[in-house]
């Protein structure tokens, strides 16, 4: 299975796992474009990427300027949800809300190895 293949927006995480570069998403279910039908039991794996980049975006209401925090490897929070991903000059990008903190969250891999297993 293909990433490429793959919508995770609004798709439920079930499990999050986060080493030193490495990172495992688990999903209930996300949707297969090439199948037209959502497959049971996701797993994402991104590693051994060459650099990470992410930001945290904090906002006390929905029409105030945010503030932008720089996120480094070591301060990596799970997402909630992941809303947005794109492949984008051999770099991942999600954009989501955290789990932790309930902020949106853009990170980014570059040039990442990925996985994507069904019923892991």
């Amino acid at each position: 299975m293909n990433i490429h293949d793959l919508s995770i927006s609004d798709c439920p995480i079930t499990k999050v796992i986060i080493n030193k570069n490495e990172i495992v998403y688990y999903f209930s279910e996300a949707y297969s474009k090439s199948l037209r039908q959502y497959i049971s039991n996701i797993a994402i794996k991104i590693k051994d990427w060459s650099k990470f980049s992410g930001k945290h975006f904090i906002s006390k209401s929905p029409f105030e300027k945010p503030l932008i925090k720089n996120i480094l490897e070591n301060e990596i929070e799970p997402f909630e949800l992941i809303q947005e991903f794109f492949i984008e000059n051999n770099n991942l990008v999600f954009k989501g809300y955290s789990s932790k903190s309930e902020a949106w969250l853009e990170y980014t891999f570059q040039k990442p190895n990925i996985e994507v297993k069904s019923n892991p």
